[in-house]
């Protein structure tokens, strides 16, 4: 039987896949919920909770994030 687990408040995406995937390596078959989407310790990968949470893999979501972030501090700077 599956058992829910708590992930703590500001806990990052990273970070409750690590937990999941530990209990996993225990042989614990445990769930949690996460900003309203449930994972599940025996199909959680790193890239298939990016995918789930922002539609695109880790990697992709991280370039995203730095050209977004670039942009932003050249906007702000070149007032």
């Amino acid at each position: 039987m599956e058992k829910e687990i708590r992930i703590p408040y500001n806990t990052s995406l990273d970070k409750m896949v690590k937990m999941l995937l530990t209990a996993k390596n225990r042989g614990e078959s445990v769930f949690c919920r996460y900003n309203g989407v449930v994972f599940h310790s025996d199909t959680i990968t790193m890239d298939n909770a990016y995918i789930r949470m922002f539609g695109c893999t880790k990697a992709e979501h991280k370039k995203k994030w730095r050209n977004w972030n670039k942009k932003r501090y050249r906007d702000f700077y070149s007032r």
